[in-house]
């Protein structure tokens, strides 16, 4: 059955991996949480903890390395590490303002994340998203 436009009521994009290219930012901000407890970031780990929770990579990361602290603290250091990152900037997908932009105009819209708040504040307030 094909969707017609008549029967689209509202749009949700997720934010990771859809509207920004997040990959590397993530990647740079484990490999610096890791290296702060003397540890190494692996990249099959890494993938591992793609599309979890950023509390949930904590515990992940907790499990397999051993250390321990607050997960809910520890999220504030990622935090910081990922506002720091891109203070300058962040990479959006191919098409990804355009189509925001433009299904915006026509349709109630919404970004889903499971990123913590102030990181989808930090893209939204950057790409003129608040509408």
């Amino acid at each position: 059955m094909a969707v017609k436009p008549a029967d689209i009521h509202a749009i949700i994009f997720d934010l990771d991996g859809l509207l920004i290219d997040s990959e590397p930012i993530w990647t740079r901000v484990e490999t610096l949480f890791l290296e702060r407890r003397g540890l190494r970031y692996d990249p099959e780990l890494g993938r591992q903890s793609l599309g979890r929770r950023v509390i949930d990579v904590i515990r992940f990361y907790q499990e397999h390395y051993g250390f321990s602290g607050n997960p809910e603290e520890l999220l504030n250091e990622w935090i910081e590490d990922y506002l720091a990152l891109t203070a300058r900037g962040i990479p959006l997908r191919p098409g990804a303002d355009e189509a925001v932009k433009e299904l915006s105009r026509r349709y109630t819209t919404a970004i889903a994340s499971s990123s913590p708040r102030p990181l989808i504040e930090r893209v939204v307030a950057m790409f003129h998203w608040t509408d």
